[in-house]
């Protein structure tokens, strides 16, 4: 039977779509991703294989208080077809958490986030960072007391700063769950208290700023490819924002460190 008979005849149904690629539920549990031929896929799922396959090897499963910590396994994958198979994760996307299980689900991503930069990063501020560890990319399972990163956004040969993970997942948590009340600011400091809990990197206020700066600029460029509205509103979100990212998020950080020691 050909690949492709075999691939439809498993193929349940369209679970989600993006701007990158569809997600099917195939009988076996899995799941597969086929990438939109209007973004370079090929290229786009080359990066991603190297990405999980680099996570597992690097990572595998981290424990920590009971809880395990790890990525989304990689089954197989069909370059010709624009597909790879990753396993069926249970539990919630971040972004679907109850409010009232918020505040442990922020804590747990931010022990989460740590145990990536020590691993990776091996103590120092500046390496390969996760890139794009935001709400959508990350299951929370209590029942397990799992939590499992999706969607690694790396880009192979370009190094930045531990602290744009941070500010990136806390830019997407107040966009995506505070903006929508299904958050609040007590569930980012929930977050950072988690990453406080397991990092081993020492605070680092220059290497931050800098960190902050890059991200700053890269939301700007980014609002400015959506929409002149969002672009407009930027400002104002990073004004309201402003004492919450330069200062309490390092202060916190860096009491944290001293309290540690």
């Amino acid at each position: 039977m050909a690949i492709n008979d075999a691939v439809k005849q498993m193929e349940q149904e369209l679970i989600t779509r993006t701007n990158k690629a569809e997600f099917f539920r195939l009988a076996d549990g899995s799941l597969l991703k086929k990438y939109l031929p209007n973004q370079n896929p090929v290229e786009k799922l080359l990066q991603d294989h190297r990405s999980l396959r680099f996570l597992e090897d690097k990572l595998g499963e981290l424990v920590h208080e009971g809880w395990v910590y790890r990525t989304v396994r990689l089954l197989d994958i069909k370059v010709d077809q624009r597909t790879m198979r990753l396993e069926f994760v249970p539990g919630d996307v971040l972004s679907n958490v109850c409010k009232s299980k918020m505040k442990e689900a922020e804590f747990r991503c931010g022990i989460w986030l740590a145990l990536y930069h020590n691993k990776v990063l091996g103590g120092l501020p500046q390496g390969l960072i996760y890139w794009d560890f935001n709400v959508h990319n990350v299951i929370v399972d209590f029942e397990r007391r799992t939590v499992v990163a999706i969607d690694p956004g790396m880009s192979w040969g370009r190094t930045g700063y531990a602290y744009q993970d941070l500010v990136r997942h806390m830019h997407s948590a107040l966009v995506t769950l505070v903006v929508k009340r299904k958050s609040s600011f007590t569930a980012l400091v929930s977050f950072l208290k988690g990453y406080a809990v397991a990092t081993q990197t020492a605070p680092h206020l220059w290497s931050y700023y800098k960190g902050l700066r890059r991200e700053i600029r890269r939301q700007f460029y980014q609002y400015s490819r959506k929409s002149y509205a969002k672009l407009v509103a930027y400002p104002f979100v990073l004004a309201m924002t402003f004492p919450f990212y330069f200062g309490f998020v390092p202060g916190y950080l860096w009491l944290k460190a001293i309290q540690r020691s």
